[in-house]
């Protein structure tokens, strides 16, 4: 992910600014500033460091002022990503995954991540043990050998 997140951050940029323009030339100055604002602050990922917590009381992540966390007793399901494992707080896949949970990323220490995993919550953590296809969790669990 390091490699594309110079090309990444041109393309939002580009797209915050054409958002920007449009507003602006539709509705005038101010439009065209929220316009380019709500991009910018949608996509903050791609500009604001990613920040990890892993620990007794549960998992949290955070991104500039968004704060995403969740407790070990709240967690249901461990759902493998093609860069990542989300932790969710539901039993059953659901079109609500992508919006629920903690997602951790995995950067050259998915064993790291895994091993705190094991270490703090008591569910099943068989999902740890497999790889996904690459393709990402499309509202199951995918598993593969």
């Amino acid at each position: 992910m390091g490699a594309l997140r110079p090309k990444r951050r041109f393309i939002v940029a580009v797209i915050a600014f054409v958002a920007g323009l449009v507003g602006f030339a539709m509705f005038g100055w101010f439009i065209g500033l929220i316009g380019f604002a709500v991009v910018l602050v949608s996509t903050a990922e791609v500009f604001v460091p990613l920040k990890y917590r892993i620990d007794a009381e549960g998992a949290r992540v955070k991104c500039g002022l968004s704060v995403t966390e969740i407790e070990w007793s709240k967690v249901r399901r461990l759902i493998p990503m093609a860069d990542g494992i989300r932790l969710s707080p539901l039993e059953k896949p659901s079109v609500r995954n992508e919006f629920r949970g903690v997602y951790l990323r995995f950067s050259d220490n998915e064993d790291a991540i895994s091993g705190k995993i094991r270490q703090f919550w008591n569910g099943d953590t068989s999902p740890l043990d497999g790889r996904t296809d690459g393709a990402g969790d499309g509202g199951t669990d995918q598993q593969s050998g």
